[in-house]
Parts: structure tokens; C-alpha cells; sequence
């Protein structure tokens, strides 16, 4: 959740939806270039490099990012929420009117997160304890608790961290399935990268739920 709300901190409104957007879309390209990964290592390899090289290959990107995020700016929100107002405006305008912070919209920018942050603090909560004093809070938290732990308990992170191993343990044309697998979480990544031509992103997971049982249904005619 973290790296969403950081990019639409610092994305200007007019393409702030799709910046955030893309933290899902590149969830859906690492699935698929790990399940690719793993599918060849599981295949070609018959010792402890089946897990040792996915391992180590998430490893550089991992590494990549954890250099590079001390180049990233702070978010102007954080800043001004620390009462660092003075610096939350000059990144805006480093971000959005090359360090110019008499730019009009930079000045209205600031001025809208600042009244924001001024509001949440007189709303906010003041100690944990307060999630849980009243009705409607605890309400709250119990259905987001409940949520999370619903996804979770639908066994979708045991399929995909152990797919090809059930896959090929299912049947003795288990490849196939995997092929299919795989074609699919690439035919997702497509449509999720087709947003401007969507009414609303709502279609994309539609579309993804109509796909699944066709390639469900394609399954049992291959097998």
C-alpha cells in the first residue's frame, strides 16, 4: 500500500492514475516472469538450483532499487506534515515546473495539501486505542481486517508460489497446463496496460474473471 500512495504524492493529477496503476501492472509482470523463471529451472535443473537461481535473480533488481531509493525525493505530503512546508514546496515545484516555486499550480498544489494534512489532523486519530473506542471505527477496522484475510485464506499465494509443482503433479500433460497458465497471466498483463481505452478500470479485473474460465474450461478439453 505504501508504494501507491508514494507515487500519487508526487505524480501530477493528470497522470496520477495511471503511475499508481503501474504498481500493479509490474506485480502482474513479475508473476509472470517468475512463474517463467521457475517453470525453467524446475525443468531444467534437478538439484538446489531449481530454487537457489529465482532466488538469487530477484536478488539484482531488489538490489538496484535499494541503492536508487536514496535518489528518490520525499514526498511533499510527509514534508509538509513534518512542518517542513518550505521544502514540500520546493519539491513540488522540482517535480512539476522545474524548480520554478512561483508556478501557479505548484502554489495551488501546496495549498490544497497543506488545508489536507491541517484537516486529517483534527480527525485523526490520536492513539491506536482510538481505532477501537468506537462502533464505526472498529467497524472499520474488523472489515479491513477481514478482507485481507479473506484474499489470504483463498489459498491464491500457495497456487502461485507452488503452481509448476502442481501443475506437473496433476497429470501426465501437465505442461500444457503450465503453457496455459502462463499465456494467460500474459493475456492480464495486456489488458491491464490497455487503460486509456477503458471506460472505467473496473473492466480490466471483468475481463480477466471472463478469460480464467475458458482457460479453465480449455484445460479439461486438453486433458
Amino acid at each position: 500500500m505504501i508504494i501507491p500512495l508514494y507515487q500519487a504524492e508526487l505524480a501530477h493529477p493528470d497522470i496520477r492514475g495511471l503511475i499508481t496503476g503501474l504498481q500493479q501492472f509490474m506485480l502482474g509482470v513479475g508473476g509472470v516472469c517468475g512463474s517463467w523463471i521457475s517453470y525453467g529451472t524446475y525443468v531444467g535443473f534437478s538439484d538446489n538450483r531449481q530454487w537457489r537461481v529465482p532466488f538469487g535473480i530477484q536478488i539484482i533488481p531488489a538490489a538496484v532499487l535499494s541503492i536508487l531509493i536514496f535518489l528518490f525525493p520525499e514526498s511533499p505530503r510527509w514534508l509538509i506534515k513534518k512542518g517542513r512546508n518550505e521544502d514540500g514546496l520546493r519539491t513540488l515545484a522540482k517535480l512539476h515546473s522545474n524548480g520554478d516555486v512561483t508556478d501557479s499550480w505548484v502554489l495551488a498544489e501546496h495549498q490544497q495539501i497543506t488545508n489536507q494534512v491541517d484537516f486529517e489532523r483534527e480527525a485523526e486519530a490520536k492513539s491506536f486505542s482510538d481505532l477501537f473506542r468506537t462502533k464505526a471505527n472498529f467497524h472499520r477496522v474488523m472489515l479491513a481486517c477481514a478482507i485481507q484475510a479473506a484474499t489470504q485464506m483463498t489459498g491464491v499465494s500457495a497456487i502461485q508460489y507452488y503452481s509448476v509443482t502442481i501443475f506437473v503433479s496433476s497429470s501426465q500433460t501437465s505442461y500444457i497446463y503450465i503453457y496455459i497458465h502462463m499465456s494467460q497471466s500474459f493475456a492480464n498483463i495486456l489488458q491491464e496496460a490497455d487503460w486509456n481505452h477503458r471506460d472505467s478500470n473496473t473492466q480490466v479485473p471483468s475481463d480477466q474473471f471472463c478469460h480464467w474460465p475458458y482457460c479453465r474450461g480449455l484445460n479439461y478439453v486438453v486433458r
